[in-house]
């Protein structure tokens, strides 16, 4: 039911980068009136959006929905974008007031607040925000991630939200409280690097062999979705929101190819051979350092497992194809050539709503290792798994 009130926002946001404090930095103070302000920071572990992380500086909008109790339907404000001026302010149009009328026996009605980023507008049709004539007690959110043949995954959004329910204009005086919202990462982030697991190319003819990366991809998991529903915190004691896998969701029944993100390796020829070139991509590992295997800001930005406590055993997996290249003049080509390919599953545990994680695949000669580690968001967390390289499990190439 629609309303009609003299009302206005003045909206003044302000975000700390996570590494600094979650001191909220508030708006400016209103002379008269009586408008509603709010106060925006994120918390420690949320920090990113559209497939990079968000800082202070490349945060220019966010979006507020709000109810005006007790009705149903979000009656006061809906998808309203804020946005960031040059000057670092915040504005939005249209203004609108606390409620202060008597209205059909209800005075001095609370509201309710769902703050977000991206905005819909931004989220490459990713980011869905239930109708502005629906009857909830709170929005919906629909969260998919890009799919297809060759889908972008630098598209892939990094949804961060949070809620204010209730929240009344409360006292008489010139400045009301402001309204501060506390941005929450309600994903989970993945980052992967690659490694051989000892120093194979070194400045001798007998110590030259690179291993290649030619594919990775995630493959399909009863605990893996590419679309589900997010819902805010139904109430202010609530820290986070909640993922709903039983409505308008869908699982991953194909295989994710990696390729779009991946950070592939300039040009590398033996004998006037490409190796590597843009026609015959790879990424190069030569020794025990850790490579990223995506392009730079780039992480992976997936909707969490449905178990509290993450993935279960062996439930998700990757598979990663590569080959094992050792320059060798003796040889017509140059150099010899084995090929592998390899699933190895995702430690049981990771892919919880709000956390971060940095996994590590350790190529050796005779098996891969994938290394993980887990903390907050900004902390990313780490563990490992085997995967047996066998004579049986290699083609010999010339």
């Amino acid at each position: 039911m629609k309303k009609n009130y003299i009302m206005g926002i003045i909206a003044c946001a302000a975000l700390t980068m996570t590494s600094c404090s979650n001191d909220e930095i508030g708006g400016n103070n209103t002379k008269q009136g009586d408008p509603i302000e709010f106060g925006v920071y994120l918390g420690r572990d949320a920090q990113g959006s559209r497939g990079t992380i968000i800082t202070t500086d490349n945060l220019t909008k966010f979006s507020v929905t709000a109810y005006l109790e007790p009705s149903i339907t979000p009656d006061f404000m809906y998808n309203q974008e804020v946005i960031k001026n040059a000057d670092g302010s915040w504005t939005y149009s249209p203004v609108k007031y606390w409620p202060t009328m008597e209205t059909q026996g209800y005075k001095n009605h609370s509201i309710s607040f769902y703050a977000y980023a991206p905005h819909t507008n931004d989220a490459n049709n990713l980011i869905t925000l239930s109708g502005n004539n629906d009857e909830h007690a709170a929005p919906t959110v629909t969260i998919s991630l890009p799919t297809g043949t060759n889908a972008d995954l630098a598209k892939m959004v990094d949804f961060v939200a949070t809620a204010k329910h209730f929240e009344y204009k409360t006292n008489g005086n010139e400045v009301s409280d402001k309204v501060t919202f506390n941005l929450k990462h309600e994903m989970t982030r993945i980052d992967l690097k690659a490694k051989v697991s000892e120093n194979v190319y070194g400045s001798t003819v007998a110590n030259r062999t690179k291993v290649v990366i030619r594919s990775l991809k995630l493959k399909s998991s009863s605990e893996f979705y590419t679309k589900a529903n997010y819902r805010f915190p139904q109430t202010n004691q609530a820290e986070r929101g909640t993922w709903d896998y039983k409505n308008n969701t869908t699982k991953v029944t194909t295989d994710i190819d990696l390729q779009s993100i991946l950070n592939w390796s300039g040009d590398w020829a033996i004998s006037d051979k490409d190796i590597i070139s843009s026609t015959n991509q790879g990424i190069a590992l030569e020794g025990t350092s850790a490579v990223k295997l995506f392009n730079e800001n780039q992480y992976l930005f997936l909707i969490p497992a449905p178990n509290e406590t993450g993935l279960t055993a062996n439930s998700t997996s990757a598979t990663i194809t590569y080959d094992i290249i050792t320059e060798d003049s003796n040889l017509e080509d140059g150099y010899s050539k084995t090929s592998a390919t390899k699933t190895v599953y995702f430690p049981a545990g990771i892919m919880q709503q709000g956390k971060a994680y940095n996994l590590t695949f350790t190529i050796a000669v005779d098996q891969v290792k994938l290394d993980a580690t887990v903390a907050d968001w900004k902390e990313a967390t780490n563990s490992d798994i085997d995967v047996p390289y066998t004579p049986d499990d290699a083609t010999p190439k010339p």
